[in-house]
């Protein structure tokens, strides 16, 4: 999920910190996570929150990269989306 994550929020361009803080998760056809990712190494040190969904077992439990929402702060809070 990092290279997808930072090639549509960053342009491209490598962080060199990539933590994840928090999560939520809801099961779905599959599992619905909210990961609230902190991109350190950079300038600004932002937080992305992406929507990742993983699909069931039996389907390959490929994960998706849904949605996300950049930039976000470090101090904002991780809400469903």
């Amino acid at each position: 999920m990092r290279k997808q994550i930072e090639d549509n929020v960053v342009n491209g361009s490598d962080s060199k910190v990539y933590i994840p803080l928090v999560y939520s998760s809801q099961i779905v056809n599959g599992t619905n996570y909210v990961v609230k990712v902190f991109l350190g190494g950079r300038d600004d040190g932002v937080c992305v929150h992406a929507k990742v969904h993983q699909a069931l077992a039996c389907s390959g439990g490929k994960l998706t990269l849904s949605r996300f929402q950049f930039p976000k702060t470090f101090d904002e809070p991780l809400n469903p989306f």
